[in-house]
């Protein structure tokens, strides 16, 4: 006997589902509702994130256009009382401002110090015959008039020509003459007259210094000469002809003197002939020695040659 096939599974009836869905509709519906709900609720966070920087950008432009109203308003009204347009004085002030720190600086720099001093043009031997004309006209001449301000002023000027005056007629007595009376007169001129014979000169102003301290003694002017020529280094600005004969003068000891008797020979002049004739007065063994009459024979061919 052959058995049957189950029958089918049957789900159950459509009136079951309808029964269900009048149910259950009801859940259906608020789950839709809570999602519609929910993604509005979305919406509105993210539109109200945004909108509060929209609405305050607005805000800040309007007083921006506000202020460039008042600002274009306030240089009309300026130009309107000057009469001229405010703006044209900025380029101005920046300019100004730009050369601000360049002023600054120019002025916080130290000052460039000054350039130094020119140096006085020295002595010069170039111009012996000018320094002769001036020498007569303003220094000769004033002497003879007794005008010694005037002549020492001429000696300034002759001796900026020639130091040593090699060309001016008169020289030496010219010069003696206004050495004695100018150190006779005040400081001054006693100090413009010292320069001029140790400094400016050349060994012409020791020369007269020696005739003054040996010919004028006992007198200011001789007691200042004296003094001047205790300077060594002084003396060694003039000539040999001058050392020898202050040498002589100033030795006292006879044997001192007939040391210096060969000098007489060879450097010696009418000067120190004249000292040598005194010593011989004093030291008579000396005008015994064929020494002395060398030398006394060679400086008179000397002043002779002269």
């Amino acid at each position: 006997m052959t058995e049957s096939p189950p029958p089918p599974v049957q789900g159950p009836p459509l009136a079951v589902f309808e029964r269900r869905a009048r149910k259950t509709w009801p859940w259906w519906l608020a789950g839709a509702v809570l999602v519609a709900g929910g993604a509005a609720a979305a919406v509105v966070v993210v539109t109200s994130g945004s909108a509060p920087s929209a609405i305050s950008t607005e805000p800040e432009a309007a007083p921006s256009r506000a202020g460039s109203a008042a600002a274009t308003s306030g240089a009309a009204s300026a130009r309107e009382r000057t009469g001229a347009d405010p703006s044209a004085s900025a380029p101005e002030t920046s300019a100004s401002a730009r050369l601000a720190p360049e002023t600054s600086a120019s002025t916080s720099a130290p000052p460039a110090p000054p350039p130094p001093p020119a140096a006085a043009p020295p002595a010069t031997d170039a111009r012996p015959d000018e320094a002769a004309a001036v020498f007569r006209d303003r220094v000769v001449q004033p002497l003879a008039v007794m005008r010694f301000t005037d002549a020492l002023e001429g000696l300034e000027a002759a001796v900026a020509l020639d130091r040593d005056l090699r060309s001016c007629a008169n020289r030496d007595e010219a010069l003696f003459h206004l050495v004695v009376q100018g150190f006779a007169m005040d400081a001054e001129t006693v100090a413009r007259l010292t320069r001029l014979l140790t400094k400016d000169m050349g060994p012409v102003g020791v020369d007269v210094l020696f005739e003054v301290m040996v010919r004028r003694g006992g007198s200011k002017a001789a007691a200042r000469a004296t003094e001047l020529l205790t300077d060594e280094a002084l003396r060694a600005r003039g000539t040999p002809a001058l050392r020898i004969a202050y040498d002589l003068r100033q030795a006292r000891a006879c044997a001192d003197r007939k040391a210096l008797v060969e000098r007489v020979g060879t450097d010696g002049d009418a000067r120190a002939l004249r000292e040598l004739d005194l010593v011989v007065t004093e030291c008579a063994d000396i005008g015994l020695d064929p020494t002395y009459r060398a030398a006394r024979k060679a400086a008179l061919e000397r002043v002779g040659a002269r």
